[in-house]
């Protein structure tokens, strides 16, 4: 029963919602717990694994991705991955957000700059300047 399952640190409002999946849920629980009961409680910064934070959240790795993607759509979480294989990624919490009601970005939030980049097509990209020296000899 999902009434029943409680969380540490997910706010009552966000806990409840019917907009984020259980796995989702889960994945912020354990990010939040991690930043305040590890190292990163210190440096303010979260690296972790995905296999770690599989294990903490308790969630598969199919549903690790699909609910980073959730809490991102979500604006809750950023994630700056891992430069290599192997590599933990950082996640960002934003704290500030998870006090307000959920809000999911809209299409323009989430693509445009995307979109941005198209109508500057005809637009040349470099324009060339010419300057004329004129060196007198004496």
């Amino acid at each position: 029963n999902m009434e029943s399952l409680k969380f540490l640190y997910v706010p009552v409002h966000i806990s409840e919602s019917s907009e984020l999946s259980l796995s989702a849920k889960k994945l912020l629980d354990a990010l939040i717990n991690y930043r305040f009961n590890s190292k990163a409680c210190d440096t303010g910064k979260i690296f972790v694994s995905n296999n770690t934070l599989c294990k903490l959240a308790k969630i598969g790795h199919s549903q690790l991705l699909s609910s980073i993607i959730e809490l991102k759509n979500y604006s809750l979480l950023d994630r700056v991955q891992g430069s290599e294989i192997g590599n933990a990624s950082e996640y960002i919490i934003h704290f500030e957000k998870l006090n307000e009601p959920l809000k999911k970005k809209s299409f323009d939030e989430m693509f445009g700059r995307f979109i941005g980049g198209q109508s500057n097509e005809n637009r040349p990209t470099s324009r060339t300047t010419t300057i004329k020296i004129e060196i007198k000899r004496e």
